[in-house]
């Protein structure tokens, strides 16, 4: 009877002993990722042994306009205004870490740190003023992270094809035998593409007029034929791919999650979205715009460059479905397995920067 009791003592003891045991590979993390647009971040409990988020305790997304910043002046360089403020958003970053008692901490930047002149000075100050060191990702580790959230994503088996759309870029990124993946980058984006519809196609000035409202149909015919020419460029490699995967592509970043995905899907858990619902919402949005008399409604402000669907992401939503439809049409896209998740959680993740 003592045996039985100390026996059954013993596996009540090492029950509860064992998830203090497992909090050895448990790791609190937070990473800061400095985009063209935001500065987004997170902190989570990660299983440091595979790399796989337990928790997200906290994450947001701080609009900070840096691309435009560096663009906008001649030599490509961040002015110290923009460097003090995001030396004072890194400091409130700084603390929140401290309040969650976050002991590893990853600083990234992309293409808007990346293209700057002065990068390196700005690394520097940024690590005197806040003690964060912060890495600049180049192309690869981008298109690598890129692969690897669509991975970690994609509910079907295979080798994914991934398509992120920025402000002023897209990616479509495959796997080449060869070499690992093979990535097309393009100089069009969620920005530029409305700016050729409003400036180019409509003939309007940006600065007297940000709205794509009225946009007939011819418009949207001329809209979708630069759409063909942008997607013609892309590699024979990974069209085949896109066949290979019976016209399914895995779609990663804020105009599918957000700008698309919000104004397509009545549920939120919806994440397949297919050309013919694409090209659906196009054909209400048109009809709608030919016929609606009194004021701007949800719908049409979603058409205006200073309107914001979500904080922080995509709002361009027709000019941004027209683009997406003409990519699709052109390479044989029929649907989109869209990210459930940010490349901010991807590189949490990411073992070769926790290392």
């Amino acid at each position: 009877m003592k045996r039985a009791l100390l026996r059954h003592l013993l596996m009540v003891a090492c029950f509860i002993a064992s998830p203090l045991f497992a909090t050895d590979s448990v790791e609190r993390r937070m990473v800061i990722e400095v985009g063209s647009s935001a500065i987004k971040y997170a902190i989570a409990d990660v299983n440091s042994s595979n790399d796989t988020i337990l928790e997200i305790k906290d994450q947001d997304s701080i609009a900070f306009r840096l691309h435009d910043n560096v663009l906008n002046n001649d030599w490509h360089t961040i002015d110290k205004a923009t460097l003090d403020a995001m030396s004072d958003i890194f400091l409130r970053l700084k603390d929140k870490a401290s309040y969650y008692h976050t002991a590893h901490i990853k600083v990234v930047a992309t293409e808007a740190i990346r293209i700057t002149s002065n990068k390196v000075e700005v690394q520097s100050a940024l690590q005197g003023k806040t003690g964060l060191v912060m890495q600049i990702l180049t192309q690869d580790d981008e298109n690598q992270i890129d692969y690897f959230t669509a991975l970690r994503a994609s509910k079907k088996p295979g080798k994914p094809v991934v398509w992120d759309i920025g402000n002023n870029s897209y990616q479509l990124i495959a796997d080449d035998p060869a070499a690992d993946t093979i990535a097309y980058k393009g100089d069009a984006g969620s920005r530029s593409f409305f700016r050729y519809l409003l400036e180019v196609v409509q003939g309007k000035d940006l600065q007297k007029n940000d709205n794509l409202h009225p946009l007939t149909s011819d418009q949207f015919e001329e809209g979708v034929r630069f759409a063909h020419h942008l997607a013609e460029k892309i590699p024979k490699l990974v069209r085949s791919q896109i066949t290979r995967n019976n016209g399914e592509v895995v779609a990663i970043g804020s105009l599918f999650q957000y700008s698309l995905l919000e104004a397509i899907k009545t549920e939120p858990e919806q994440l397949l979205i297919t050309q013919h619902e694409v090209k659906q919402f196009i054909d209400r949005s048109l009809n709608r715009e030919q016929t609606e008399q009194h004021p701007l409604d949800k719908e049409q402000q979603l058409n205006r460059l200073g309107y914001r669907q979500h904080q922080g992401f995509s709002y361009l939503t027709l000019s941004n479905a027209i683009m997406v439809y003409g990519f699709m049409q052109e390479l044989g896209i029929l649907s989109l397995e869209v990210a459930d998740r940010t490349s901010t959680d991807s590189i949490l993740e990411y073992s070769p920067f926790w290392q």
